[in-house]
């Protein structure tokens, strides 16, 4: 249940939530998978999308081609926080 509502909350207007639930979230698979669903790593505010790089470093089972699928390197050199 507790795992539902912090996906959900993964898409909620406020940019501070979005990242609150991913820094709450477990370090694992699915978390992982909910991630790439929810597009945070082209999220509009640039705090989340940090917050999504870091957590995604942060899960053991993600490897380097989970991390080519989500990171797009061009548009990540642009980003001026990142």
């Amino acid at each position: 249940a507790v795992a539902k509502l912090l996906a959900s909350s993964l898409r909620h207007p406020a940019a501070g939530v979005r990242r609150a639930a991913l820094q709450a979230m477990p370090n694992d698979v699915q978390t992982l998978r909910a991630l790439q669903a929810a597009e945070l790593l082209e999220d509009t505010h640039p705090q989340v999308r940090l917050a999504a790089l870091l957590k995604i470093a942060d899960i053991p089972q993600a490897e380097s081609q989970d991390l080519d699928r989500f990171v797009k390197v061009d548009k990540l050199a642009e980003d001026s926080i990142m």
